[in-house]
């Protein structure tokens, strides 16, 4: 039987990562003349995605506020959900959607394209801090993480600030492999491919929690799981800056 055991060294306990946050991913949009179209029109909420006050919801559209066409999926047991047709994925956003007012307030870095969280080999999640102020945002394909991103969000769903977390995790799967397996070169370390697993979570006041992993896909190189904490907080000049507080390796044990 296999199980797994976390092995309690801090690889990176206390490490501050200013040079984050940089250039982010997030599509652009003309957020006033998308605020002027009802979000039903052009968009559909994804499951799961509202805030803990109900007010806020992630949407799927494409760029532009384009009205798409849609497919429905059955998945059985009453588990039905709606995708982009195909010729539109390329196209897909992520919109944040005041949901009393029917109204874009903001566009995402994601590009999810259907309602449903997970489809084949492709798991979208979101998660909101408890006081509605922090918004975290992970896009994951078959074999690595396409986008993480952190928002502060006003009281009005308006982005104070955002970071572009993919560096960070780079960063730490990086600086790990360098001193676990400190016989692999550089030019090995930078084909490993990095996913941020299920059950991310950001909680009160910007700590986040979630677990990392890396690998080269296809190819015999030592795979890694991590457990990770980190607090993000926004400073004085309004950007955020994120602090590792915790790193600790999960293993595959016999036992």
């Amino acid at each position: 039987m296999t199980g797994c055991s976390i092995h309690s060294r801090n690889y990176l306990k206390g490490e501050q990562f200013t040079d984050v946050p940089r250039e982010s991913p997030t599509k652009k949009g003309n957020l006033t003349e998308l605020s002027k179209i009802p979000a039903s029109g052009f968009t559909k909420l994804v499951s799961g995605s509202a805030s803990p006050n109900g007010r806020f919801a992630v949407g799927v559209g494409i760029l532009d506020g384009k009205i798409p066409e849609w497919e429905a999926l059955d998945r059985g047991d009453g588990d039905r959900s709606f995708v982009l047709k195909f010729d539109n994925h390329s196209d897909a956003v992520n919109y944040l959607i005041d949901v009393p007012s029917d109204r874009v307030v903001g566009v995402l870095a994601g590009d999810h394209f259907g309602t449903s969280t997970w489809y084949n080999h492709r798991l979208y999640q979101i998660s909101w801090s408890e006081d509605n102020h922090w918004l975290l945002e992970v896009d994951t394909g078959k074999w690595e993480t396409f986008a993480c991103m952190v928002y502060r969000l006003d009281a009005d769903g308006n982005q104070i600030a955002q970071m572009n977390f993919m560096p960070l995790t780079e960063a730490i799967i990086s600086k790990f492999l360098r001193s676990r397996y400190p016989q692999l070169a550089q030019d090995e370390i930078a084909r490993y491919v990095v996913t941020i697993e299920e059950n991310a979570r950001i909680i009160k006041e910007g700590k986040l929690t979630f677990k990392l992993s890396a690998q080269v896909p296809k190819e015999e190189y030592p795979s890694v799981q991590l457990d990770v904490s980190a607090q993000v907080e926004r400073l004085k000049n309004g950007k955020l800056s994120v602090k590792v507080t915790n790193v600790e390796e999960i293993k595959n044990d016999d036992i």
